[in-house]
């Protein structure tokens, strides 16, 4: 995990401060799968694992496109048929069901007005960088809403979510190397954005709203 985090975190770094910068793209394929132990759904017998996907992607302008993909897979360890008091829609024992997809994003080069540069969205194409061979999709397809959410780069995204459920990586959170890739991240991508949100709300009267400035307001790296 450390070796797949440093470098995408120093190529970004370096995006936004080299001159003669050519740019970079970085897929997560194959997707990154971590188990979830004890499966985190109520009331639901099975084996889960979070998956990891997404692209980074870097030009000299530099526009940086970004979208990390983290999803809950659940292997079904019993059979449940409907109706039933776990919260739970029919499964086969054996069933591959992939049951939450988030994604961040990341955009510097959208150009539509009110479209949230920085977003949070449940759900999502299920093909957006999510590639998990014989499974089902319990979610629709939809591309909305979009979240405004701060950025979230790579290892944020997982460091928000390790904290957050059973997994062998636990521990790896609160090392000091992990912490370190962590405020480096804080560093690059929050600190920014949150100086914005600090300016905007400021002034006791003002011209927009707050989701509209974070909307068209793109350039939050220092």
């Amino acid at each position: 995990m450390y070796q797949s985090c440093v470098p995408i975190e120093a190529q970004l770094a370096a995006a936004n401060r080299r001159r003669g910068f050519q740019g970079f793209s970085i897929s997560l394929d194959p997707n990154w799968e971590i188990p979830i132990d004890p499966c985190p759904i109520l009331g639901v017998k099975g084996d889960a694992k979070l998956v990891v996907g997404g692209r980074i992607s870097v030009t000299r302008e530099p526009i940086i496109e970004q979208s990390i993909a983290l999803a809950i897979l659940l292997e079904a360890g019993e059979h449940i048929s409907l109706p039933n008091n776990k919260q739970s829609e029919a499964l086969g024992k054996g069933d591959r069901v992939l049951i939450r997809r988030f994604h961040f994003d990341y955009d510097t080069g959208l150009g539509s007005p009110g479209y949230p540069r920085s977003h949070l969205q449940y759900g999502g194409k299920f093909s957006g960088h999510i590639a998990v061979p014989n499974v089902q999709y319990r979610l629709y397809s939809i591309d909305m809403p979009r979240i405004p959410f701060p950025p979230f780069d790579l290892v944020l995204a997982l460091d928000f979510f390790l904290r957050q459920f059973q997994t062998p990586l636990k521990d790896m959170v609160e090392e000091s190397r992990w912490l370190s890739l962590v405020k480096t991240s804080e560093h690059l991508w929050l600190r920014g954005y949150f100086q914005e949100v600090s300016d905007h709300l400021a002034p006791t009267e003002r011209k927009t709203t707050f989701y509209k400035r974070i909307s068209d307001h793109v350039d939050w790296l220092g």
